[in-house]
């Protein structure tokens, strides 16, 4: 189990090793309660979720890219690797000064 209080995505997460020696981590979805303080980001064709985490959160975290999950699940993204069905569309990038989690059940 990994565990890191500056992180939630790694409170509520498990490693799995497999034989070949990958490692598979698995978590709980989080969800996220939007704020007012939230921005707004149109995807671009080329834009990575990783360097949206650290293009927005740099500023405060020097761990920024390591954020990626907390806009994915916000907006609900299934293949946080592939942002092209995103193309156009605004993303929420929630606000890391406020954080507040809670874990989906």
């Amino acid at each position: 189990m990994i565990f890191s209080k500056s992180n939630p995505y790694h409170a509520t997460g498990w490693q799995i090793q497999r034989p070949n020696g990958d490692i598979l981590l698995f978590r709980k979805r989080l969800v996220w309660t939007p704020k007012d303080t939230d921005k707004m980001h149109i995807v671009a064709p080329d834009d990575t979720i990783d360097a949206l985490a650290y293009r927005y959160y740099a500023a405060i975290r020097e761990d920024a890219e390591q954020y990626w999950w907390l806009i994915g699940d916000a907006n609900k993204i299934e293949n946080p690797l592939d942002l092209s069905a995103w193309v156009g569309k605004a993303l929420r990038i929630p606000d890391l000064t406020r954080l507040d989690f809670a874990v989906k059940q």
